[in-house]
């Protein structure tokens, strides 16, 4: 008897290659810089709250952390997607 097609979808079925194993470090990497970006975020608000219950804390080392957290968000995002755009188009 002829096979009605079963093996000729498992020959078709891609195996877990470099594009794949590409896309998975694509998304391990994106979320590692989501949760680094939500660290830094995080810690500059506490120590807002902090600066906000002890007034004698410098607040201009509060408007600083807040500015460098901006600032490390827009250079992790830039280098983030650029990797991402390269390992997801290449």
């Amino acid at each position: 008897m002829e096979d009605s097609g079963g093996s000729a979808a498992a020959e078709t079925t891609p195996a877990a290659g470099p594009s794949t194993l590409r896309r998975i470090l694509a998304k391990v990497v994106l979320g590692g810089s989501i949760i680094l970006l939500g660290a830094v975020g995080y810690f500059s608000i506490l120590y807002l709250a902090a600066a906000e219950v002890m007034p004698d804390l410098d607040p201009q080392l509060g408007t600083a952390l807040t500015l460098g957290a901006v600032l490390v968000g827009v250079i992790v995002g830039g280098i983030v997607g650029a990797k991402l755009k390269y390992l997801l188009l290449k």
